[in-house]
């Protein structure tokens, strides 16, 4: 049995070593592939010249307290009503 272990045990090794090293061979394949050749005519500066600055973030903060509160304030449907339709 011990020997059994042994074996499934390397052998999920050596594959897991053989796919890190081809998801490293095709990482590697794919950066010395790339060239500084443009692709399209935007520019990031372009595009970021049109936008509005963001609103401050909100100060209030909404706590369980209130969230209760809200939720009681909402009816729950009648389930008569449901059940005579």
């Amino acid at each position: 049995m011990l020997k059994k272990r042994t074996v499934v045990t390397s052998l999920s090794i050596a594959a897991i070593v053989l796919a890190g090293g081809a998801a490293v061979a095709a990482n590697v394949g794919i950066l010395s592939a790339a060239d500084d050749t443009p692709i399209g005519t935007l520019s990031a500066q372009a595009d970021m010249a049109g936008v509005a600055p963001t609103s401050p973030p909100s100060t209030s903060t909404a706590t369980s307290a209130n969230f209760r509160k809200e939720a009681s304030a909402t009816p729950a449907p009648s389930r008569r009503l449901e059940a005579s339709k």
